[in-house]
């Protein structure tokens, strides 16, 4: 800001300072601890873990995905999560179905029929969750799916796998 006399001229300037250090001390540590989580999400094997954006759009895709799918990543991000779903339930509707009720209810648990990449069936237990972002995002948010493979310990369902003709 400039110092100006009384006659209007400018005779120096006004420099202000402001110790933001603890403030990007905190940024620091909110996207470390956002990278690690990351990690975690793109090297868990054992679980499906997918992000959808607002259009039900797949936008991320992790190690386990890949696993139980059956699709890379690079064949995975960008398409309609439907693709996963059985015939049966796409004709019912039900992809669009649990993406609303995520959107409304904030979660839907579900156990149901999905399809590899190959057309085989499996039968697993998901969780679609709804990820909301930060205000000045200004963007809608984002819902969260994450399927869990049955294991023969789990209860009474397990994993079967099958072939459609």
């Amino acid at each position: 800001m400039p110092y100006r006399t009384a006659e209007d001229r400018i005779d120096g300037a006004v420099l202000t300072y402001i110790d933001i250090t603890a403030r990007w001390e905190a940024e620091e540590r909110l996207h470390e601890g956002g990278r690690r989580m990351r990690v975690v999400a793109e090297n868990t094997k054992e679980y499906a873990i997918i992000t959808l954006d607002e259009n039900g759009l797949i936008v991320t895709w992790n190690a386990g995905t890949s696993r139980m799918f059956g699709f890379d990543e690079s064949e995975a991000i960008g398409q309609p999560f439907e693709s996963l779903y059985s015939q049966d339930d796409r004709e019912l509707i039900e992809p669009q179905n649990d993406l609303q009720r995520a959107r409304d209810e904030g979660r839907v648990d579900q156990e149901r029929w999905h399809v590899r990449k190959d057309g085989s069936r499996f039968y697993c237990s998901g969780v679609a969750k709804l990820l909301t972002r930060a205000p000045e995002a200004h963007r809608s948010p984002q819902v969260s799916c994450a399927a869990e493979r049955h294991r023969p310990n789990a209860g009474s369902m397990r994993m079967i796998p099958t072939k459609r003709a």
